[in-house]
């Protein structure tokens, strides 16, 4: 039977607890670069997305400027 002490001294103070440590530290860091290239993918969608609304508003202008020389005509 497990003595609940020597458990208890071993994830705090033993090899247990620094090899978990170790693997608490390594999940922290794969969770922060999957963060961070998801950050990535967010970043460039906006971009795109900015692009896409100055694009269409040019072409809003242009119809705009189109539309007032049909009327003048």
């Amino acid at each position: 039977m497990i003595d609940i002490h020597e458990l208890e001294n071993e994830l705090t103070y033993g090899t247990f607890a620094s090899q978990q440590t170790v693997i608490d530290d390594f999940k922290i860091e794969q969770a922060l670069k999957m963060i961070v290239n998801e950050l990535s993918v967010v970043r460039s969608d906006a971009l795109n997305a900015t692009t896409q609304t100055q694009m269409i508003q040019s072409e809003l202008e242009i119809l705009k400027v189109e539309h007032k020389e049909a009327l003048d005509i």
